[in-house]
C-alpha cells in the first residue's frame, strides 16, 4: 500500500435495537491488500455507517478493534480512498471477540487525502500533524521537466534554493555550499555530504518520486544536526499491483536573455552560440511474488547558460607602437621588447552539468512472517561538470560570462547503498533497522579534489497503543542513530594537524511520546540527546520538543461517512535546535577565481529554540464527496532565535601582503544572537471545479530575520573590530545579510479532456543586506591591475527591486500511455540574481515526451 491513501471503515447494522440493554461484542480485525495479502501501511477512522459516530481507529498496519459492537449479523464496509468499496459479514456474539480480516482491491483513479511522515516518523493525515508541512506533490515534478529536485522543493512557500542551498523562512543566509542548516532526506534517511553536509539534487530520484514534505522550523530532535532549520524529505514510490515502465525524454535551450531593469541587453555570448540542455529519465517498477523490484536511472547533458571566463595572451613588443583589435576593442601596444598581456573572450566552455545516474530498489516482504520486510536500496552516479562562483562583471558581455580564474571543473562519482528492515506485529510494535553507506569522490581542477564517506545507522522501536474504545491513544517512538565520517582533502588543510584529514562522529539517541484525547485534541513531547566528535573537538547537547493540534469544535462540512474534512485545527509547537559544524566549516581553505575561502578552527555550534501557531481550516467547494475542490488554508506565526549563529562573512581573513586580493575572502563565524520571525500561510487544494481536475499550492511568506546583537564584536583582524553593524552593507532595521523578507508561491495545475495546463510563480523581494566588503569589492580589484570588475554594487543599486519568475507548461495525452508537453520556464525572460555576483537562467524552453506502460 502506498502513501496519500485514507481510508474510511463504517460498520452498519443491519438490526440494531435503539436500547439499554443490548448486548454487545468486539470486533477485532486487519485490513489487508487482495493480492499481497499483506496489511495495509496506513491508518485510517472507523465509523458507526447508522449514524456517522467515530468509533474507532485503525493503526498502521491495518489493525482495528471495534468495542460495543451489538450482537447478531453485522456488516462491515470499507470505504478506502483509491479502492473500490469491499464487504464483510460477521456475526457478533455477546461478551465474545470475532475477527474479521478485509481484503480490498481495484485501485480507483481518484486523488486521495494527504498523508505526511515527516514530523513523527510516522504516517499522519496533514489536517492533524503538529508543525508546519508543506507536501509538493509528484506532478510537480514530473511535468515541469525538472532536470534536478531542487527545481520542485523550490516552489514550496517558505523556501527558496540559492546556489543549490535550501533556505526555509530566513533561517539561514548564503553559506558558499558549506553546512546546510536543512535535512535533506530520501525516504527518511539523510542525503548531506560528509564534508560539506550539503544536498547533491541532481543524485536524487527525479524519475520516481511520489511527494515531497517540508517540515519547517528546528527538527532537531527527531532528524538531528543539520535539521535545525528543517526538513526536505523525497518520499519514493513503491509497485502497485500493476507493473509500471515510465520513459520521460526532454530537450530544450537557453533562450537569448532579456533586457535588465534599465534595458539595457544582457545577451551574454549568444551571438556565438545557443546553449541547449537534454537528458531522459526511466523507472521501472513491479512486485514479483513478494519481492518489489524499483530500477530507475537518469541522463543529463546541460551546456549552461554561463559562459567561460576571458583567456590571457601575451602580445609581443616591437621597435614602433602598434595596435592591436582584441574581441572589437583597439589596443595599443607601446614599443619595446618584452611583451604585455591582455585578454580575450573565452571560446572554452564555461558553465556545464553532464551526468549519468542509475539506482535500483529491492524490498522483499515475507510470506512466513507477517509484516517482516527487508532489502537493499543503492543509486549510484556519475558527473563532469564546471561552476562559476563570480559573473565577469555587469555589462551586456558580462552578466552571463564569468570572472577571470572562478570556473571550477569537477568530475565526481557519488555512490549510496542503504540495507534495511523493518518489522510490524500483530500488537502494535514496529521495528525499523535503517543503514546507509554514502561516498563522494570529486576530482577539482586547482588542486581541490576530495573524497567523504558517511556509514549511518539507525534502529527505531515504535509501539501504538489503543484505547478502551479501540481508538489510537498513544504513539511511542524511540531510537539510536550513529554516523562516522571521513573526509581528505586537500581543500581541509586548515584542520589542526593541516593534512586535510578529517574524521568526525554523531551518536545520538531520541524519544517522542505523541498521545490522542477526546478524539481531537494530539499531544506530543520529545528529546534527543546527541554527541558529536570532530576529530579531537567532543560536544553533547540536548534538545526538547513539545507541541498540540486541536481540533476546534465540530467540522464545518463533512463527508458521507462523518469524516470531519472541513474542520478547523490549531496547532502549537516549540522545539529546540542543535547544529555542530561541518567539516567544511571549520577547515575549509579554497579559492575560485580572486575570492577565497578561509577556514575557521574555533568555529562553534549554533542552538535554535523556534515555535509555531498554526490555525488550518479545511474547505471544500461542491456538494459531492467524490467531485468536489477541497483542500486546507493555514496560516503560521513563527519565531525562531538562533544563539552563536553560524554566518558566511566577507572580510579580510588572510594575510594582506601574500594572499589573493589582499586576505579577503568568506569565513564562516558565529556572530551572536539572531531572530527569525513572520508569518506563514499557504493553501493547498486538489479536486474538480466543474469538469477540470485541479491541483493547487500557493503561498506567501513574511519574514523578518535580525541581529539581536548588532553591535557585538564577533571577530578582530588587525585593528579591527568586526560587527553586524559594521560589515553590513545596509544594516538597517539590523535585517540579517543574504535574506529576502517577502516570498510568494503559487503553482496550479488543471487537467481536462487529455490537457495539462499549468502555471508557476515565484516571487522574492528584494535583498537589503550584504557584505560590505563584497559589494565595494571592486576597489580592491582596482589596486591588482585587472582588467574586469564585478559591478556587485551597480547592479545591485539598479535592480536589485525583487524578482517575479513565471514557469508555464502545456501537455497533451496522446492517447492513455503518451503525453507530449512544452515547458517554459522564466517565460517572462527576467535578467535577476539571488545573490550578489550570480546571475539566474535566462528563458527556457523545454520539450517533454512521456511514455507509461
Amino acid at each position: 500500500m502506498r502513501k496519500n491513501w485514507k481510508f474510511y471503515l463504517a460498520l452498519p447494522a443491519c438490526t440494531v435495537m435503539a436500547t439499554a440493554i443490548a448486548q454487545t461484542g468486539t470486533i477485532k480485525g486487519v485490513v489487508k491488500d487482495f493480492k499481497t495479502k499483506q496489511p495495509v501501511e496506513y491508518a485510517g477512522t472507523l465509523f458507526l455507517k447508522s449514524n456517522n459516530k467515530l468509533i474507532g481507529e485503525v493503526e498502521e498496519g491495518g489493525r482495528f478493534t471495534i468495542s460495543n459492537v451489538p450482537e447478531g449479523k453485522q456488516s462491515i464496509v470499507i470505504d478506502l480512498l483509491g479502492y473500490n468499496d469491499s464487504e464483510k459479514d460477521i456475526v457478533v456474539k455477546a461478551n465474545a471477540d470475532a475477527t474479521v480480516e478485509i481484503l480490498i482491491m481495484e485501485v480507483k483513479t481518484e486523488e486521495t487525502g494527504t498523508v505526511t511522515v515527516s514530523t513523527g516518523k510516522h504516517e499522519q493525515r496533514i489536517e492533524e500533524i503538529i508543525g508546519k508541512v508543506e507536501v509538493i506533490g509528484a506532478n510537480i515534478s514530473e511535468n515541469k521537466a525538472v532536470t534536478n529536485m531542487s527545481q520542485a522543493v523550490d516552489q514550496a512557500p517558505g523556501v527558496t534554493i540559492v546556489d543549490n542551498e535550501p533556505q526555509i523562512r530566513g533561517g539561514s543566509g548564503y553559506s558558499f555550499g558549506a553546512g546546510s542548516r536543512v535535512m535533506v532526506m530520501v525516504d527518511d534517511l539523510p542525503l548531506l555530504s560528509g564534508d560539506a553536509g550539503r544536498p547533491a539534487w541532481g543524485f536524487l530520484p527525479t524519475e520516481n518520486i511520489s511527494q515531497i514534505e517540508v517540515s519547517k522550523g528546528a527538527s532537531s530532535v527527531l532528524y538531528g544536526s543539520a535539521a535545525i532549520n528543517g526538513v526536505i524529505n523525497l518520499r519514493t514510490a513503491y509497485p502497485t499491483d500493476t507493473p509500471l515502465t515510465k520513459l520521460t525524454m526532454f530537450s530544450g535551450f537557453y533562450d537569448t536573455p532579456g533586457k535588465d531593469t534599465l534595458g539595457n541587453d544582457s545577451y551574454g555570448f549568444w551571438k556565438e552560440n545557443r546553449k541547449f540542455l537534454t537528458g531522459m529519465n526511466f523507472v521501472h517498477s513491479k512486485k514479483i511474488g513478494q519481492l518489489d523490484l524499483v530500477i530507475g536511472g537518469n541522463i543529463f547533458f546541460d551546456n549552461g547558460y554561463i559562459g567561460g571566463a576571458p583567456e590571457e595572451i601575451y602580445i609581443q613588443k616591437g621597435p614602433n607602437p602598434q595596435q592591436v583589435i582584441i574581441d572589437g576593442k583597439t589596443i595599443v601596444i607601446p614599443a619595446g621588447t618584452d611583451s604585455v598581456k591582455a585578454y580575450k573572450q573565452s571560446t572554452q566552455d564555461g558553465e556545464y552539468d553532464h551526468r549519468g545516474r542509475i539506482n535500483v530498489n529491492l524490498r522483499y516482504r515475507s510470506k512466513k512472517i507477517l509484516g517482516l520486510a527487508y532489502g537493499v536500496n543503492t543509486n549510484v552516479m556519475i558527473n563532469n561538470s564546471a561552476n562559476t562562483f563570480i559573473w565577469q562583471g555587469y555589462t551586456p558581455q558580462g552578466l552571463y560570462r564569468s570572472f577571470p580564474g572562478s570556473v571550477t571543473a569537477s568530475k565526481g562519482v557519488l555512490f549510496t547503498i542503504d540495507p534495511f528492515l523493518t518489522y510490524t506485529s500483530d500488537n502494535g510494535i514496529k521495528h525499523s533497522l535503517k543503514t546507509r553507506h554514502f561516498s563522494t569522490d570529486y576530482t577539482n581542477s586547482g588542486s581541490q579534489s576530495n573524497q567523504a564517506a558517511i556509514q549511518y545507522g539507525e534502529y527505531q522501536f515504535q509501539k501504538s497503543f489503543l484505547d478502551t474504545n479501540g481508538k489510537a491513544g498513544l504513539v511511542i517512538t524511540t531510537g539510536i542513530v550513529a554516523t562516522f565520517t571521513k573526509a581528505q582533502s586537500q581543500l581541509y588543510k586548515g584542520n589542526e594537524a593541516a593534512n586535510g584529514a578529517n574524521k568526525g562522529q554523531n551518536l545520538a539517541a531520541y524519544l517522542q511520546l505523541e498521545k490522542r484525547f477526546w478524539d481531537k485534541l494530539n499531544v506530543v513531547a520529545g528529546a534527543r540527546y546527541e554527541k558529536f566528535t570532530l576529530n579531537a573537538t567532543s560536544l553533547g547537547k540536548p534538545v526538547f520538543r513539545f507541541g498540540a493540534n486541536w481540533q476546534l469544535g465540530n467540522a464545518i462540512a463533512t463527508n458521507s461517512l462523518g469524516r470531519a474534512l472541513q474542520a478547523t485545527y490549531l496547532s502549537a509547537s516549540w522545539g529546540q535546535g542543535f547544529r555542530f559544524p561541518t567539516i567544511a566549516e571549520k577547515y575549509i581553505r579554497a579559492a575560485t577565481g580572486a575570492v577565497q575561502v578561509y577556514p575557521n578552527k574555533d568555529l562553534e555550534p549554533e542552538t535554535a529554540t523556534g515555535i509555531d501557531i498554526s490555525l488550518k481550516q479545511g474547505f471544500k467547494i461542491g456538494s459531492n464527496d467524490r467531485r468536489n475542490f477541497k483542500g486546507y488554508i493555514d496560516v503560521t506565526y513563527f519565531q525562531q532565535t538562533y544563539t552563536n549563529n553560524v554566518e558566511f562573512n566577507f572580510g579580510q581573513w588572510g594575510n594582506f601582503a601574500t594572499d589573493p586580493l589582499f586576505g579577503l575572502g568568506f569565513r564562516s563565524l558565529n556572530v551572536g544572537k539572531t531572530r527569525t520571525s513572520g508569518i506563514d500561510a499557504s493553501i493547498l487544494g486538489q479536486g474538480l471545479i466543474g469538469k477540470v481536475k485541479i491541483n493547487t499550492l500557493l503561498g506567501y511568506t513574511y519574514m523578518n530575520p535580525v541581529s539581536l546583537e548588532p553591535n557585538k564584536v564577533y571577530a578582530q583582524f588587525s585593528n579591527d573590530s568586526l560587527t553586524f553593524a559594521n560589515t553590513s552593507s545596509n544594516p538597517t532595521n539590523n535585517i540579517l545579510k543574504y535574506r529576502f523578507q517577502h516570498l510568494v508561491k503559487a503553482d496550479i495545475e488543471g487537467n481536462w479532456k487529455g490537457w495539462m495546463f499549468g502555471v508557476s510563480v515565484r516571487y522574492n523581494s528584494a535583498m537589503q543586506n550584504v557584505d560590505k566588503r563584497l559589494e565595494n569589492i571592486d576597489q580592491l580589484l582596482a589596486l591588482t591591475g585587472t582588467a574586469y570588475y564585478t559591478n556587485i554594487a551597480e547592479f545591485r543599486k539598479k535592480n536589485n527591486k525583487g524578482a517575479t519568475v513565471v514557469d508555464l507548461r502545456l501537455g497533451f495525452n496522446v492517447n492513455a500511455s503518451n503525453r507530449i508537453s512544452l515547458v517554459i520556464n522564466n517565460a517572462m525572460n527576467n535578467v535577476y540574481s539571488l545573490r550578489p555576483a550570480r546571475i539566474e537562467a535566462p528563458r527556457t524552453f523545454m520539450f517533454q515526451y512521456m511514455a507509461k506502460f
